[in-house]
């Protein structure tokens, strides 16, 4: 085998392993019921995850959790270069607020702070709905917000080039009630109607 097919054999295994151990992590963090537990709710793995107040920033300076006190509020996690999770989940955030009669709260916390900037962030955000705050911060405080939250993520870098690189991570809406206190996380398969099922339910 010659150099070249080793190392793709190598990237191939690397990003294998890259996503059984974000499926994993992301099991461990959300439940998603199954054959045994059909009516199950996700809402349960929740309580073993931190939560609680973050300091980030959009567009027009520092944002905490105080600020979006009095509705419930969706944190959902990804990146502006995403290719295709996270624009899908976006999307049906999209319909989540279009049917929520002004009831809620979306911000849109990147996981890829080095490119992701307050203005990118609030122009992509944007283009699905102009309710989604865009949010971003420092490297630490993005590490901070993603441990309190349990969310997976890791850079791979394409071809060798630390400028050219994919983040991969785990996916879900995190659903908080009107205090900020993390009540339910759904999996990134959720409809609509699920999101909204569950809105219904802490509202």
């Amino acid at each position: 085998m010659n150099a070249k097919n080793k190392g793709l054999l190598a990237l191939i295994v690397v990003s294998m392993l890259g996503g059984l151990l974000s499926g994993i992590y992301f099991r461990m963090h959300t439940q998603i019921p199954t054959a045994e537990s059909p009516k199950q709710s996700p809402v349960n793995k929740a309580q073993f995850l931190q939560g609680g107040d973050f300091e980030l920033e959009d567009k027009d300076g520092v944002v905490r959790m105080a600020d979006f006190a009095g509705k419930p509020l969706i944190l959902y996690f990804g990146y502006t270069y995403c290719p295709d999770v996270c624009p899908t989940g976006l999307a049906v955030l999209r319909e989540v607020i279009a049917a929520s009669d002004d009831k809620l709260q979306v911000a849109f916390i990147t996981l890829d702070p080095q490119r992701d900037t307050a203005p990118r962030m609030a122009e992509y955000a944007g283009f699905f709905s102009p309710q989604i705050r865009g949010l971003t911060g420092s490297q630490s405080a993005i590490e901070d917000v993603l441990k309190r939250y349990g969310v997976y993520s890791r850079k791979v870098i394409s071809q060798g080039r630390e400028d050219d690189y994919t983040m991969d991570h785990s996916a879900g809406f995190f659903l908080l009630d009107k205090r900020g206190r993390l009540v339910t996380v759904l999996p990134h398969f959720s409809t609509k109607d699920d999101i909204l099922h569950e809105l219904d339910v802490i509202n």
